[in-house]
């Protein structure tokens, strides 16, 4: 049994359960709803299909958490982005090479364009690794219309890989958005995820959020 961790979801975050994925698109367009976001009649389903093509496999890869971002853009609209959470086994038992051996895997691939890719401290962990790289459009699903929804857009990608305290395991913690345009401030949102990562049960995190927000909130 993988051991817990805690962490804060930012406001605006809404957490899918990956049991049970059967009407997500409604339960999506109803959350925007009361949030004051669903806009158009045609806005709020093809954000709540925009977040479930970016959901695609992640429950087949281990993925532990998931949760879909609806927030309100500087143009009134909608950004969407998916947050998600696993664990992996790396081949080092050191925290820090753990966590660098983990992101290097994402800034030495050779379908996207790396942004950044540094060391980062966290108050959890001694040494954590930031990796951000735009990624080219998906291929085409042949019609699926969850896929079609991000049609030609690029996709971009923030992984914060967070060693535990001892052994060759670790946290990686990864914002996807076809929003690339707001990559600084969706960076921004993922340390501050990581910033509240805590493996000690004795103090999780406990944060009440507003009921709306907009990206610019969510990066101070």
């Amino acid at each position: 049994m993988t051991d817990p961790c805690w962490f804060h979801l930012p406001p605006g975050f809404v957490e899918l359960d990956l049991d049970d994925v059967d009407g997500l698109t409604q339960r999506l367009c109803d959350d925007m709803n009361a949030l004051g976001m669903g806009g158009t009649a045609l806005q709020a389903p093809h954000a709540a299909s925009t977040a479930l093509r970016m959901f695609g496999d992640l429950r087949e890869h281990g993925t532990m958490f998931v949760a879909v971002g609806l927030h309100a853009d500087t143009d009134a609209g909608v950004s969407t982005s998916v947050l998600s959470l696993s664990e992996v086994m790396v081949g080092t038992c050191t925290s820090t090479l753990a966590a660098a051996h983990c992101g290097l895997r994402l800034a030495g691939t050779d379908f996207g364009t790396i942004r950044r890719r540094e060391l980062v401290e966290l108050p959890c962990s001694t040494g954590s690794a930031l990796v951000t790289c735009t990624l080219p459009p998906p291929p085409d699903m042949g019609g699926d219309p969850a896929a079609m929804a991000t049609g030609s857009q690029e996709v971009f990608q923030a992984r914060l890989c967070v060693p535990r305290p001892s052994g060759p395991r670790v946290i990686v913690i990864d914002l996807t958005t076809t929003a690339v345009e707001f990559c600084d401030e969706y960076t921004e949102i993922l340390m501050g995820v990581g910033r509240t990562v805590t493996f000690e049960p004795s103090a999780p995190p406990t944060v009440s959020p507003p009921p709306r927000s907009t990206l610019s909130d969510l990066a101070l």
